[in-house]
């Protein structure tokens, strides 16, 4: 995935924005697929994604399981099961035209297995991010972008 903001690079050295933006990407709608056993390409099935931790299961050890307070299934995990995942933000780059430069997507695993075609994204662009005043570097962000730009390299397996 990657994402472009046209025009945020000015001339203006003391009121740019800075030159490494971050953002959050977030699916937050319904992820919908074709049916891939179906003749008809416009049977899909749509589900409701929780992205939540299924943490790492620690090795047991004789001396726990003789601990009568010890559960298993709270005490053996590396983290709290079904705990809502967090997102990390990633590199925005400026516009550089039409041609998506390839060194410029986000290659992180994090979003597979959903699907792009997804009913609703979720950009966020912190202010704090922007500048130390966070208010200001939204508002430099508000008159200054024109455009945003969203690519996604995706892949599909084919079916039926």
């Amino acid at each position: 995935m990657g994402v472009w903001f046209s025009d945020y690079l000015s001339e203006d050295i003391l009121n740019d924005l800075p030159a490494t933006p971050r953002v959050y990407l977030i699916p937050v709608g319904t992820d919908i697929m074709g049916v891939p056993s179906s003749d008809d390409p416009g049977v899909v099935r749509a589900w409701k994604v929780v992205d939540q931790r299924i943490p790492v299961p620690l090795p047991s050890t004789q001396a726990r399981l003789d601990q009568s307070s010890w559960i298993p299934l709270l005490d053996s995990l590396n983290g709290r099961l079904g705990e809502p995942r967090k997102f990390s933000t990633f590199r925005a780059y400026h516009d550089g035209g039409s041609a998506v430069n390839l060194d410029e997507l986000v290659s992180d695993s994090r979003l597979v297995g959903r699907s792009v075609w997804n009913t609703q994204w979720l950009l966020i662009i912190p202010g704090r991010l922007l500048n130390a005043v966070p208010a200001v570097g939204l508002e430099r962000f508000i008159e200054q972008v024109t455009d945003i730009k969203l690519v996604f390299q995706t892949y599909a397996y084919s079916g039926g």
